[in-house]
């Protein structure tokens, strides 16, 4: 995946309409941080470009169907099912975010 650029990470919020507070959350980094990659103040790393894109396929994955306050709880808070981990902090790697990605779609299916 290429490296996001200001107006990707802008479009991105603006598609699942998220604040920067929100999409800090999930990525577990301080909203300030996102609003430098937005003003081109600083740029996005590659390991942070793939993990946005991973949270941007989550987000299509909830469709809308759970608000963000519950969005952000799941993703902050630890799951057995990731062995205590939580899923902003699994993301990371390619087997976590498969699970995170599962765990999700189980949860949306039971409603």
């Amino acid at each position: 995946m290429k490296n996001l650029e200001a107006k990707d990470i802008r479009d991105l919020r603006n598609r699942f309409d998220i604040s920067q507070e929100r999409l800090a959350g999930l990525l577990g980094i301080s909203w300030i941080t996102v609003s430098r990659w937005e003003r081109n103040v600083s740029r996005v790393s590659a390991k942070e470009s793939k993990i946005i894109g991973r949270i941007s396929k989550i987000l299509e994955i909830s469709n809308n169907r759970i608000t963000h306050i519950e969005l952000m709880r799941f993703f902050q808070g630890p799951h057995l099912d990731l062995y205590g981990d939580c899923p902003s902090d699994a993301i990371s790697t390619e087997l976590g975010y498969r699970a995170v990605r599962d765990i999700l779609k189980n949860l949306l299916t039971r409603e």
